[in-house]
């Protein structure tokens, strides 16, 4: 038969009492010598350390299909919200779904019992939550959606780099969601065709970052600061990942972050985040952005950022290549968008710049691609189109590379 455990065969040992034969003394002590009320008594004994043996395993199944219970009853529950989100998309109670969803998954996360509520919750949070098809723009509370906001960007400091998307995603949707929502709109519908042109230069207008309901300093204050927390702190929790969409999508309100990055990259963490720094500035620098931010940001941005590029440039052979090309680079293209507006052109120092990059690509120590990005930077600093030179020369320089691969 089965071999009894340790804990029964204690319970029958302490049961028996004096009664209890050991293995190794078998003959010890005969049946008979017990008479009929002592044997009712240890019936009695065994009979409650069976009865507790089987309870005891009875109540470890019963807490066991009480967990699973409760797991389906909560997927349940998911389903509901899920089913709301699909049908309510453009409901402004929504919104209220973001943060109780999140700190869920990151409750659930990485615990074996809680991952198929976990997943259940990262699937509806991603598809549907943070992909409305409509989002909503009439009844919303602005200040509760920016309670919302700032409770998911307080989630980032705790969070890790798998629940970074989600925090990420959430708030750009809560954004896009402030951005687009005006002022309540009149009771009364619009028939004439010149107020419903009017209307759509509004919901245009709309669009604006210093329009509808969003709250642009105090946005900016909050993304500020978890800016500052990701550049300077070593161990930070803060994903550059929420920056990078943040710019990409909203380059505009970003713009507005750009003096932050730069005043803190000189006192970054370490070397890795001062990459990421720059690469997101070369990535500001890219987008498409307003004329009015560019001539109200960039007299305050571009002169320390030149700064603290031509100090790394100067130090570029204790650097890695990788960086001294990105900082080429970024010098590129505030170049470039400081020569395309003649009342910024003052700004961009020329040359020191061209000074600089030269000294850099005459070092024998630097490679061949450094070079080239430092000469292509001098061109448009110096206004050197390359569409000027004629086609011939450009097929002759293009051959005599070719034929002098060092030269790459």
């Amino acid at each position: 038969g089965e071999e009894v455990d340790a804990a029964l065969r204690a319970a029958v040992k302490q049961a028996l009492g004096t009664a209890a034969v050991d293995s190794d003394d078998e003959d010890s002590q005969s049946v008979s010598s017990f008479d009929d009320d002592a044997m009712m008594a240890i019936d009695e004994a065994l009979a409650a350390a069976f009865r507790s043996r089987r309870a005891e395993r009875t109540g470890k199944k019963q807490k066991k299909d009480e967990k699973k219970s409760v797991m389906h009853f909560k997927l349940r529950v998911l389903d509901l919200v899920e089913t709301f989100i699909r049908k309510e998309t453009s409901n402004p109670l929504v919104l209220n779904l973001f943060v109780p969803l999140y700190q869920l998954i990151h409750s659930a996360h990485g615990k074996q019992d809680s991952a198929p509520l976990a997943t259940r919750a990262t699937g509806i949070y991603k598809n549907r939550l943070c992909h409305l098809k409509k989002c909503p723009k009439v009844g919303v509370d602005g200040d509760h959606t920016h309670s919302q906001l700032q409770q998911l960007l307080q989630c980032q400091y705790k969070g890790t780099a798998l629940t970074a998307p989600l925090v990420t995603d959430g708030c750009m949707l809560l954004l896009r969601v402030l951005r687009g929502c005006g002022p309540p709109a009149d009771s009364s519908p619009i028939t004439t065709r010149a107020g419903r042109k009017r209307k759509l230069q509004e919901d245009q207008q709309a669009t604006r970052p210093e329009h509808g309901l969003l709250n642009v300093a105090t946005v900016t204050e909050w993304f500020s600061d978890a800016l500052h927390d990701f550049i300077v702190k070593k161990n930070s929790n803060v994903h550059h990942m929420l920056f990078t969409s943040y710019i990409k999508k909203y380059p505009s309100l970003a713009w507005l972050l750009a003096p932050r990055m730069v005043e803190d990259i000189t006192t970054a963490g370490n070397n890795f985040r001062k990459v990421q720094v720059y690469e997101m500035l070369s990535l500001l620098l890219s987008q498409h952005s307003e004329e009015e931010v560019l001539r109200h940001q960039l007299p305050t941005v571009a002169p320390p950022l030149q700064a603290c590029c031509l100090t790394e440039l100067a130090a570029a052979e204790q650097r890695p290549a990788k960086l001294t090309r990105l900082l080429l680079q970024l010098l590129g293209k505030l170049a470039s968008l400081l020569k395309s507006h003649q009342e910024l052109l003052p700004l961009l120092e020329a040359d020191t710049l061209v000074q600089t990059i030269q000294q850099l690509t005459g070092s024998p120590t630097v490679g061949a691609d450094v070079r080239r990005e430092g000469e292509r930077v001098i061109g448009v600093v110096r206004d050197e189109d390359q569409a000027a030179v004629p086609l011939s020369k450009r097929r002759k320089r293009a051959k005599h590379r070719k034929a002098n691969p060092i030269l790459k």
